[in-house]
């Protein structure tokens, strides 16, 4: 259903989840690593089937695989055929040219053992060294080599987990964050609501008012869900018969509330009394079941009594808006991890620059500069730059995404009063307030309820770092960074 698909996308985040040695437990990495493991064993094999046989190449070998028709071949075994013995298979059907692969040996030669020793080289050092150990063998080397690290990480984990499960509270100087899901309003407190809420979930009928016509009676389903009342209208075939229309279940299941407006005593729904039916089923057509009325009661007002939450119907909302928080509380842990892969692509191309070199004259490694990567952008700060620049990760950076331009920001550092060479809270505001901006374009945070979440954990994060200012205007004290900041956040509207 489109409700679960949706809770589901809300859920899930859209980067790789990272897991520190202190959050996780001995059992867990070995979960992982197991996964990981059955995961890539296939191609772990064919890798080294591959790396193993050019260890080995030997320049004949590819004089060979050049001309191969030049090679004498067998009849060997044809699909569909009845076994054949084995002087049959080995006997010679296709004689080749040993004078021509001579004479291709001889002038190639020097080609072929350049060649042959190019691709031995880099298949002894392949199976040297991996990204993470994969065979127990090596498992065991590498705990050898890395003891007193390994030691070290595995006393300081518990008290780093226990200080994780810390429960963090707000700062009281902050305002409340806006909600990211519109408030539902209070659902008004009918008596009539009231008792579908506290009745369990079956089979009702509203009428008007005692000894009114049945065929004004409104017979439908009832539901509790998240607190809030929904129907499901049934149609009136006659007498005490009704079917249930499968076509419409999607269009006609809504708010108990809504499906009173086409009633004639919908404006009197403090009087509004309700039965409790008990439907036995008669057969079913191309329309859907069919059921038949045995026996409706009333619903006393004793039922109200039983049921606490149905008491107060301001309650209703503050229980769906719960309900949404969970949901994207959930999807804020996914959004806390950072992205690797997005953010080693980012920094790969930020160590392209022809100014981004090291001490030494050459380029910089990746990630040299980058100070903050968060899955859809990454800030980069040089040392030998006047200025900060914040760039779009180059996932998200092409058509149907966040689109391919205008896919950085740069700020100068003196443009709001601040010196390169001193921490720069305002240029970093300014960039931050730009990323709230730019993910907003071309409709990009409308496609994933994630990206909601993240829009509001920026915001927070600028509330923040004003506040930390402590500027006697409440803002950052430059009116340009002022006006930026407002111009792409709202952040002082």
């Amino acid at each position: 259903m489109e409700g679960e698909r949706r809770h589901k996308q809300a859920k899930q985040g859209e980067t790789c989840k990272m897991t520190s040695a202190a959050r996780c437990s001995r059992n867990s990495r070995l979960q992982r690593h197991r996964l990981q493991r059955e995961k890539n064993l296939a191609e772990s094999f064919a890798f080294d089937k591959a790396s193993n046989k050019n260890k080995f190449m030997p320049w004949t070998g590819l004089a060979a695989k050049e001309l191969p028709s030049a090679l004498p071949r067998p009849r060997g075994q044809r699909l569909g055929e009845p076994e054949e013995p084995a002087a049959s298979r080995r006997r010679v059907e296709h004689r080749g040219d040993p004078e021509a692969l001579r004479r291709h040996r001889e002038e190639n030669e020097d080609r072929l053992r350049r060649e042959a020793a190019a691709m031995r080289e880099p298949a002894k050092q392949s199976g040297q060294a991996r990204p993470l150990p994969f065979l127990n063998q090596e498992w065991q080397q590498f705990l050898s080599e890395n003891r007193d690290a390994w030691q070290d990480l595995m006393r300081s984990a518990i008290a780093d987990r226990r200080r994780l499960n810390e429960k963090q509270t707000p700062m009281s100087e902050l305002p409340p964050a806006p909600r990211l899901q519109p408030v539902r309003t209070a659902t008004p407190p009918f008596k009539w609501l009231k008792k579908l809420l506290a009745s369990p979930d079956g089979f009702f009928a509203l009428g008007g008012r005692v000894g009114a016509p049945a065929s004004q009676r409104l017979v439908m389903f009832s539901c509790s869900l998240l607190k809030q009342c929904w129907a499901l209208p049934l149609a009136r075939l006659g007498p005490q018969r009704y079917v249930l229309y499968l076509k419409r279940v999607r269009s006609d299941f809504r708010p108990a509330q809504g499906a009173l407006d086409s009633r004639p005593w919908a404006n009197d729904a403090d009087n509004v009394v309700v039965y409790e039916l008990r439907l036995e089923f008669v057969g079913t057509d191309d329309r859907g079941p069919m059921f038949r009325a045995a026996q409706a009661s009333e619903v006393p007002d004793a039922v109200l009594e039983s049921k606490k939450c149905a008491e107060e119907g301001e309650e209703d909302g503050g229980d769906v808006a719960e309900a949404s928080d969970s949901v994207l509380q959930s999807c804020q842990s996914s959004l806390e991890q950072e992205a690797e892969g997005a953010a080693e692509e980012a920094d790969a191309e930020d160590g392209k620059g022809s100014d981004d070199d090291g001490e030494d004259g050459g380029r910089a490694a990746a990630r040299t500069w980058t100070t903050e990567s968060n899955g859809y952008f990454t800030f980069s700060d040089h040392p030998g730059w006047p200025d900060a620049r914040a760039r779009i990760a180059p996932r998200w950076r092409k058509p149907g995404e966040m689109g391919t331009k205008g896919a950085h920001k740069t700020a100068t550092c003196h443009h709001y009063g601040e010196d390169k060479d001193s921490p720069r809270p305002i240029t970093n505001l300014v960039l931050r307030a730009w990323t709230v901006w730019r993910i907003q374009q071309h409709g990009f945070h409308t496609k994933n309820p994630c990206r909601l979440r993240w829009i509001a954990d920026q915001m927070a994060q600028l509330r923040r770092g004003v506040a930390a200012l402590a500027h006697p205007s409440g803002r950052t004290g430059s009116p340009k960074a002022d006006g930026l900041i407002q111009k792409w956040s709202g952040l002082f509207g």
